[in-house]
Formats: structure tokens, sequence, C-alpha cells
């Protein structure tokens, strides 16, 4: 009983900071996501990111961009000792 007022508070809590720092347009299901504190909400806000939908969407941004560079770096190599 204990831990659920815990999260309760917890969840209020976060609602609180996030309205205060301007995040107010953060979905409550980005925010009732385990381990996000306030400032990372705000961050994740910041970035455009206000939804989980946004969230997983800029993974598979992050891992095209990475494969992109990875790709990229691979060709480069390739060209320097030829």
């Amino acid at each position: 009983m204990n831990e659920l007022r815990t999260r309760a508070k917890d969840a209020l809590l976060t609602m609180e900071l996030a309205k205060e720092e301007g995040v107010g347009d953060v979905s409550q299901d980005l925010r009732d996501l385990d381990g996000l504190t306030p400032e990372l909400i705000t961050t994740l806000a910041d970035g455009g990111i206000h939804t989980r939908d946004d969230l997983a969407e800029s993974g598979g941004r992050r891992a095209d961009r990475d494969h992109r560079r990875r790709r990229d770096a691979g060709q480069g190599r390739h060209h320097e000792g030829a």
C-alpha cells in the first residue's frame, strides 16, 4: 500500500513539475513511463517528443542515422586506402 501511495505522489509531483516547466502538452502515457524524471520529460519535450509514439519514432530515426553514419564511415575508410 505504501508503494502505491509513493508512486501516486511521484506521478502527481512529476505532473506539477512538468506543468511548471512548460511541458504540459506531454501526454500522460509518456509521463507514466517508469524512470522518466521531470528533467528528462522537459528534455524530451524540448526535442519535440510529446507522446510514446514520438519516443518510439525518435528511436527509429536515431537507429537509421547511426546506421548511415557507420555505413558512410566504412565507405570513407575504403576510399582512403584506394
